[in-house]
């Protein structure tokens, strides 16, 4: 399992178009968030811009995870190769779980690298002060009142933008099986991120915090606290989550091994 694993990720992460984006992704993080000491209030300016700016780049972490799942069953349809791994004693069972394993780790690592570089940019202009501070403190919670501190939330929205790329990378992964090709599962997945998005900030300001039961917004935590979201609403996406991960990988595994294609 291990090596199907390792080699999964190699494949997916020395992909040009990944490596590409990636990169370019990188750079654009590393200039998002520089207030420095001649800024007034800098210091909650970069804080506050650090939740910020990893929301409104929401649309090029969304394409990296499409980018790197969307083909990961077509590679194997496209070479013929699916009935030799049925037949393999590596096959089955344990390629799906490969897959859907590299996948999470490859998406998870792209993502909190650039998650990562935003925040370490906010840390260094700051002086590594200011980590104390409390969310209602910073423009972007607006009335939110919430006594939650930076650093609190900058690990608590780390943590859910981990599962949601695990919960994303299971969705891609699921339209991969069923398509010959890579541009149904990307369109597919890109609008079931990308609708939200847009969606959100049409909605009446008083129905907005319930956009919190879109996946989207369960993996970009600080929405919650900014909007106000209900905390029911948390427990709604931690059951979606869990389901996802148990149902979601049984119909792919039987979407693979099926001759119906």
């Amino acid at each position: 399992m291990y090596n199907l694993v390792k080699s999964e990720l190699r494949k997916v992460l020395l992909k040009k178009r990944v490596f590409l984006v990636w990169i370019l992704g990188a750079l654009l993080c590393s200039v998002l968030v520089r207030f420095d000491s001649s800024y007034p209030n800098y210091v909650m300016e970069n804080y506050a811009s650090v939740f910020d700016k990893t929301y409104g780049i929401a649309p090029i972490m969304g394409m990296l995870i499409l980018i790197i799942t969307s083909s990961m069953y077509n590679v194997e349809y496209n070479s013929y190769m699916t009935d030799l791994i049925n037949s393999s004693k590596n096959g089955k069972k344990k390629v799906v779980m490969a897959k859907s394993i590299a996948g999470s780790i490859a998406t998870s690592i792209v993502l909190l690298s650039l998650y990562l570089i935003i925040v370490f940019s906010a840390i260094h202009y700051s002086g590594a002060e200011g980590l104390n501070l409390q969310l209602k403190e910073l423009w972007y919670f607006g009335n939110s009142g919430s006594t939650i501190t930076v650093l609190q939330m900058i690990i608590i929205l780390g943590i859910t933008m981990v599962m949601g790329c695990i919960f994303f990378t299971q969705i891609t992964l699921l339209l991969s099986s069923i398509s010959n090709n890579a541009v149904m599962p990307f369109m597919v997945s890109g609008l079931f991120m990308g609708i939200p998005y847009i969606a959100a900030n049409f909605l009446p300001v008083q129905i907005q915090k319930y956009a919190g039961l879109t996946p989207l917004w369960a993996m970009y935590s600080s929405t919650f606290i900014r909007y106000k979201t209900p905390m029911f609403i948390a427990g709604i996406d931690l059951l979606m989550f869990i389901l996802v991960l148990i149902i979601v990988p049984k119909i792919t595994y039987k979407n693979f091994v099926s001759e119906k294609r």
